[in-house]
């Protein structure tokens, strides 16, 4: 796998340190409040300003609202320079609760190492706020098939109140995962998408199961034309032969316990990865368990 594309999960923090080149002209553009409303109809951008650090709850029951919109819901800011800052507020289909999902850059976790080679954490401060510097960014916002949506976000340390409406279009497009291989004790699936620029990728995947006294979930990457045969071939087989994958990342009746138990019911994940150049990539999701049936998905991918 060639390094276009970069790989994450929606749980994961993007950390990252400094000041956008650009602040000093931050002035001209819109600026956040302590209540950010962002309208959307269809995949848009526009430039916004961080007029000074800026802290969102992690509790997203706290933090964020997203009222209609389609399966996939959501934005995303992006510090414009480099090494500056991504975080995302992003709503899952009603298969996986229509839960939402958040990431971003907060305080670090200081674990105690006293012994080499151990990491205990149970008395550590956790972060309660992603922490977004002063800035410039790029403000994406998304709803999966353009229905109409409202997102509403909350800047702990703001006040008062503004309405954005990005109005500069930027590609997508969802493509339904296609079955390669369907079975009572496993099923894998994927897509090709072929964002025409860089762009943020995404993979959605629900299925239901009894409960299994061992199980596994994952999501599959496949950069360029690796894997993207025919279905029904190897691409999407669990495992993600000659691609990458990431497994144990379920989002929805997670697995348990240390044989990985996996609770009966709806499962489902949510993967997210991203791409610097356009191109054709595969996106897949795939599980091991009893019983596993009404099985579906998507992928989709979101342009800069």
């Amino acid at each position: 796998m060639s390094g276009r594309v970069v790989r994450g999960f929606c749980a994961a923090a993007l950390v990252a340190a400094g000041l956008a080149p650009g602040a000093a002209q931050a002035g001209h553009l819109p600026a956040i409040a302590g209540e950010t409303v962002v309208t959307v109809d269809r995949a848009a951008k526009m430039r916004i300003s961080i007029p000074r650090r800026a802290l969102v709850a992690i509790d997203t029951s706290k933090s964020v609202d997203i009222a209609g919109g389609g399966r996939l819901t959501g934005l995303v800011l992006r510090e414009n320079h480099a090494q500056g800052d991504v975080a995302s507020f992003i709503r899952v289909p009603a298969q996986l609760g229509s839960d939402i999902y958040a990431s971003g850059p907060h305080a670090p976790v200081k674990c105690d190492t006293t012994f080499p080679g151990y990491t205990d954490c149970s008395k550590a401060k956790m972060p309660t706020h992603y922490d977004l510097h002063r800035g410039t960014y790029t403000l994406y916002a998304f709803s999966e098939g353009n229905v109409p949506a409202t997102i509403t976000l909350r800047f702990a340390n703001f006040g008062g109140s503004v309405t954005l409406n990005p109005g500069t279009p930027v590609g997508s497009k969802s493509v339904p995962l296609a079955t390669s291989f369907g079975a009572p004790v496993a099923w894998s699936a994927g897509a090709a998408v072929e964002p025409t620029s860089a762009a943020d990728l995404f993979t959605v995947a629900w299925w239901k199961t009894d409960q299994s006294a061992y199980a596994e979930a994952g999501a599959c990457w496949y950069d360029g034309s690796d894997g993207i045969e025919a279905a029904g071939q190897y691409r999407w087989v669990p495992g993600c032969p000659a691609g990458s994958s990431i497994s144990m990342s379920e989002v929805s009746t997670p697995l348990y316990g240390p044989i990985f138990v996996a609770k009966a019911g709806q499962h489902g994940l949510l993967g997210t990865s991203s791409t610097a150049e356009p191109g054709t990539f595969g996106l897949g999701a795939w599980t091991k368990a009893q019983g596993v049936r009404d099985t579906g998905g998507f992928a989709y991918w979101l342009g800069r």
